[in-house]
């Protein structure tokens, strides 16, 4: 619940804005650039957010592991991934064609199958491969969600 609450208190609000795109009182249908950008920075953010609800009191800091459970940390990097990554999909295709249930189905399915293509080769290397092929993972999960939301952003 805390993940959730800090993502939508966090999440990427005004990208466009942000990236010197004047922002008028007009809609217009977002492209797959918008889709993916913040996709993409939803998984970030929700990866951040996951690896820090997953940190139980005493665990100690990202230095000095303490009694810190890498597995619950890799969790909480996970859903917090795939959490942020759905809610950047849905949010950035809200003013296209497709409604609400249907970016959800739409962004959950593609970014599974982005996950599930990428998550067995990052996890088959081993060391600091692994840690520098991490956003491989994000980043297909953006790149799926992007894809079958491609309808839905016009």
């Amino acid at each position: 619940m805390r993940l959730l609450l800090l993502l939508g208190v966090l999440a990427p609000a005004g990208l466009r804005a942000q990236y010197g795109h004047p922002v008028s009182d007009t809609t217009r249908a977002p492209d797959r650039g918008d889709v993916m950008l913040q996709s993409t920075a939803g998984a970030a953010v929700g990866g951040f957010l996951g690896i820090i609800a997953a940190i139980h009191p005493g665990c100690g800091s990202f230095v000095q592991t303490g009694h810190c459970k890498v597995p619950t940390m890799a969790i909480g990097f996970g859903t917090g991934t795939l959490i942020g990554t759905l809610a950047g999909a849905i949010r950035s295709t809200r003013t296209g064609n497709c409604s609400w249930p249907e970016r959800l189905v739409r962004g959950l399915g593609g970014t599974l199958v982005g996950f599930g293509a990428s998550v067995p080769i990052v996890a088959a290397t081993h060391g600091y491969l692994r840690i520098g092929l991490a956003p491989v993972v994000p980043l297909s999960g953006a790149a799926g969600a992007t894809i079958v939301l491609g309808h839905c952003a016009g």
